[in-house]
């Protein structure tokens, strides 16, 4: 039985389906010949999702088998050196192309995923025969990534937020951009003179708009060196965005509890668990529990609501396939968007977890996002219904930074309201004090 994915039906060349052991993509025959180019250029020596042909699903000229990815993210859950990887593994096929004789029609983000910690191209339906003329994807690729990276780099906003289903307007950048910027490198070639272009092209009679791309054709090699000098300016692109946790775990030491006394206790429960699905890591830092839960776990979210420590986390955990950096607030994960709500599936929906940790984040949600203790340990079983909590007690020094400048939000935040709302949604099945005011429970929804 094949069924046909929700969000694949934009290309009218290819389509997603999904099958009981893994996932079949539908193929015209020109996508079909222009994947078969591909490969012969050299395609599967860049970092690209390995495939088999396959017996085309019905209607399709051809048909290609992968392997179904544990986890697919989504680019606004990416932090900012993903996304710069994603765009130079773009740019390396679109070069790809432009020297071997084939077409790539599209650059959106979403034709890039991570494995892992590593960026991988999944599109393999994106290609066509023929010379690559003109690079008719160079809007597309600067409204998903080179404007969000600008953002962040040249006004040091992450673009996590501003990142929507189609990327960020370079329009739209165009008036982030302060009138200083238009020195920084790039600004004036890709941001302001095409602002120019796309309100002149709004203004145009159908007749012109078609005569000004049938002259914009600056052939395979102006292509090559265009997608050559894009290289050369991401590859230059830092963060200029501020960072509250990164860090975080070489200069927070002093709570009374050493690592290896967590990292034993995490370990206990993960060995005992049923070790199947996905596991979260909620506030997982530089990923020093992420990396024990993936001796058990097939497949590691290591959430961070911080792009700058998600970045840490990326480095720390590399080289890996099995633990995923996201840049995810808990209490607001990715929903689902696109059409009707069902072209990209929400976190939940993607990656719903078995087992969870809560490591030193209690007391950020309920008293620093104001969520009683009651709602915080429903959103626990609502993430996961096996979970490791750590409770940081009001004594505890870290608690009493928070509670200076939030005193109001700290009542009712207290060891006794934090075990009578545990037990009230979970069985504890283990329970360890670590420091003075730490206590680290092993539970399981009732």
């Amino acid at each position: 039985m094949i069924e046909a994915v929700d969000g694949s039906f934009r290309d009218p060349d290819s389509q997603v389906f999904v099958t009981g052991g893994g996932v079949l993509r539908g193929l015209t025959e020109e996508a079909s010949q222009g994947l078969t180019a591909a490969m012969a250029a050299g395609l599967a020596s860049r970092s690209v999702l390995p495939f088999q042909r396959a017996d085309p699903p019905p209607g399709w000229h051809a048909g290609i088998s992968t392997a179904r990815l544990p986890f697919v993210s989504a680019p606004c859950e990416w932090s900012f050196s993903m996304l710069k990887e994603a765009a130079l593994l773009t740019l390396d096929i679109t070069e790809l192309a432009a020297r071997s004789g084939f077409t790539i029609v599209d650059a959106p983000a979403d034709n890039v995923t991570f494995q892992g910690t590593e960026a991988v191209f999944i599109d393999l339906g994106s290609f066509r025969p023929g010379e690559m003329e003109q690079w008719s994807a160079y809007g597309q690729f600067c409204d998903n990534f080179l404007a969000p990276l600008m953002l962040e780099a040249y006004r040091g906003v992450p673009f996590q937020r501003y990142l929507g289903d189609h990327g960020l307007s370079i329009l739209d950048l165009e008036r982030m951009l302060s009138f200083s910027d238009i020195r920084r490198k790039g600004v004036l070639t890709h941001v302001k003179a095409r602002a120019v272009l796309e309100r002149r092209a709004q203004r145009m009679t159908v007749e012109s708009r078609r005569a000004l791309r049938a002259d914009a054709r600056p052939g395979p090699a102006g292509v090559a060196r265009m997608v050559g000098n894009l290289r050369e300016l991401i590859k230059r692109l830092t963060s200029a965005a501020s960072t509250e946790w990164a860090g975080y775990e070489s200069v927070y030491t002093d709570d009374g509890a050493t690592p290896e006394t967590k990292e034993e206790f995490v370990r206990a429960a993960a060995a005992s668990s049923e070790r199947i699905g996905w596991a979260y890591d909620v506030g997982a830092n530089a990923g020093r529990f992420s990396r024990i839960l993936a001796e058990y776990f097939p497949t590691v979210l290591a959430i961070e609501r911080d792009p700058g420590a998600v970045e840490e986390l990326v480095a720390a955990c590399r080289p890996s396939r099995v633990i995923h950096p996201a840049v995810i607030d808990i209490t607001a994960p990715t929903p689902s968007r696109g059409l009707m709500l069902t072209e990209r599936r929400s976190l939940i929906d993607r990656a719903p977890a078995t087992f969870a940790t809560f490591l030193a984040v209690i007391h950020h949600l309920s008293i620093g996002g104001n969520i009683p203790l009651a709602k915080t340990v429903e959103l626990m079983r609502w993430v996961a219904p096996e979970i490791v909590v750590e409770f940081v007690e009001p004594e505890d020094a870290r608690v009493q930074q928070i509670t200076a400048a939030r005193p109001l939000a700290a009542r009712g935040y207290t060891k006794d309201a934090f075990e009578a709302a545990l037990l009230s949604a979970f069985e504890v099945v283990a329970q360890r004090r670590v420091s003075e005011t730490r206590l680290l429970y092993h539970a399981v929804s009732r």
